[in-house]
């Protein structure tokens, strides 16, 4: 079972991102005028479902029963997951749709948008560092397996969820509606992690700390679709995720 200071912190850090999230979409910026809506939404929604679906299921083999890991290089591997959609969404999103790299916020930057990515930089490295003083990781890990769990983690998921998943939504439901269920859908995409695999364990298999665990993470990713709708860029998403795991996993690691 997680300790009373564990649940405390897991808690307050909800009570947190739930502020965090007033602030980015009420206080900070304006949003820019939504993607054109496509002519084939129900496709788009249904693409989204089926790619969704996939990961999942892949995400879910991977922490009950483990999934083939691919070497990278001599230290690092990825795990199948992360070539079936990587191949996945590119083959769709550029060969079957056609879509430029400002389509999917890989290049351009909204001109209203420099506060709330500073914003957005400034708290995860603040949170993290408030994580990583309260209850920091404790797992040994090398160098190279750094760059596995953090610049994997912070591109890909946020490739997957805000450039892909989220502008299909918008072009066939409208931009609040979009970066609404691609939260969802990042919080919920973590199910296998904090029921079955590395935060069950890390809260002592307590289902409270999990829970908790899951509302932040779906609140996280409510603030990352508000950030990459109000930017029209990936790239405040990725280096916000990249420096909270930074600042609240490696330096635990480290010391």
């Amino acid at each position: 079972m997680a300790s009373p200071g564990l649940l405390l912190t897991q808690a307050a850090g909800d009570v947190l991102l739930l502020i965090v999230l007033w602030i980015v979409y009420k206080r900070l910026g304006p949003f820019p005028p939504p993607l054109e809506p496509v002519q084939k939404p129900r496709r788009e929604i249904s693409e989204v479902l089926v790619l969704y679906t996939t990961s999942f299921i892949l995400s879910v083999i991977f922490w009950t029963w483990g999934l083939p890991d691919l070497p990278i290089m001599p230290g690092v591997s990825f795990n199948l997951r992360f070539f079936v959609i990587m191949i996945l969404t590119v083959i769709l999103e550029f060969g079957v749709h056609r879509r430029n790299p400002r389509d999917l916020g890989l290049v351009g930057f909204a001109k209203s948008g420099a506060r709330i990515a500073v914003f957005l930089i400034f708290f995860t490295v603040v949170w993290g560092l408030l994580k990583f003083f309260l209850a920091p990781s404790t797992d040994p890990a090398g160098p190279l397996l750094f760059l596995y769990w953090l610049l994997t983690p912070a591109f890909f998921e946020e490739w997957e969820f805000r450039a892909v998943y989220q502008t299909k939504l918008e072009r066939s439901i409208g931009p609040e509606r979009a970066w609404i269920a691609s939260g969802l859908m990042f919080g919920l995409f973590h199910i296998p992690t904090d029921f079955f695999g590395y935060f069950w364990q890390l809260g002592g298999q307590d289902p409270l700390f999990s829970v908790l665990a899951l509302c932040l993470q779906t609140l996280f990713g409510f603030i990352l679709g508000v950030v990459f709708t109000k930017t029209r860029s990936i790239w405040p998403v990725v280096a916000g995720h990249f420096l909270f795991d930074f600042f609240s996993m490696v330096l635990g690691w480290l010391f």
